[in-house]
């Protein structure tokens, strides 16, 4: 696949799967068979619907926005931040109603248009000093 075509399995990603919530389409982008680099997050297109699932249920009005997208070879790399209304259970954290900003970076080691490997870093601490639960 050629680099346009992986950034733009990239945005559709986000665009579709994240904003629009159209879980189905999971398998789209990522393969069966991805491997997950992150700590706390599920390898494969059912892992990764089942973390969104999770994810979802504590920020359902989630929004990602993608602030800087690169590709070279088979790698797609992004600076993204993510919006969000804490209404669920987070993590053990009880809802608390308030809206966070997260700032996250990317990297997608993708195959035939599907991600099969994947590497997140996002600014927890700060989404729970968002959140109340760590002083700032």
């Amino acid at each position: 696949m050629s680099i346009e075509a992986n950034k733009a399995s990239y945005r559709r990603f986000f665009e579709e799967i994240t904003n629009k919530q159209q879980l189905d389409r999971i398998g789209e982008c990522m393969a069966d068979n991805m491997v997950e680099h992150t700590p706390g997050l599920s390898s494969g297109a059912a892992g990764v619907r089942r973390d969104f699932e999770a994810f979802l249920r504590a920020f359902p009005d989630m929004h990602t926005t993608i602030d800087d997208l690169t590709a070279e070879g088979d790698k797609v790399a992004s600076r993204y931040h993510w919006t969000g209304t804490h209404h669920g259970e987070f993590n053990g954290i009880a809802p608390t109603g308030k809206q966070v900003t997260v700032m996250g970076h990317d990297l997608w080691r993708m195959r035939d248009g599907k991600c099969v490997e994947h590497w997140n870093s996002e600014d927890n601490l700060g989404l729970l000093q968002q959140l109340g639960v760590v002083p700032v």
